[in-house]
């Protein structure tokens, strides 16, 4: 991204070498990595004995495992999103546009 941003300013601002050496970052090597049964047990364990962690990282982390959100989507819940009788959460603006997404009992109550 740095190095497009610079590109285009290249001829109107910045001299020609600006841009020499910059790196392009490779966005096809993508890894899909899922936690396994083990590691989201394992995960669960050490949560229920993280006594000195707090609270809103752990409930964070809950959500995430039950709901499958993304760490900003949690991070930025609004609890008036959060519709506990359908139950559901109602994201007013995503990239796509408002959103209902279904969630299971366990969620709601985190």
């Amino acid at each position: 991204m740095l190095h497009t941003i610079l590109s285009k300013l290249r001829g109107c601002m910045l001299s020609p070498r600006t841009c020499q050496g910059v790196r392009k970052v490779n966005t096809d090597n993508k890894i899909e990595r899922r936690l396994s049964l083990s590691e989201i047990t394992a995960l669960g364990m050490a949560m229920g004995h993280a006594d000195e962690e707090s609270p809103v990282a752990l409930a964070a982390i809950r959500l995430m495992l039950l709901t499958g959100f993304r760490r900003m989507e949690v991070l930025t819940l609004k609890r008036a999103w959060i519709d506990a009788e359908a139950p559901c959460v109602r994201f007013p603006k995503t990239k796509s546009g408002a959103q209902l997404r279904a969630i299971g009992q366990p969620a709601s109550s985190c």
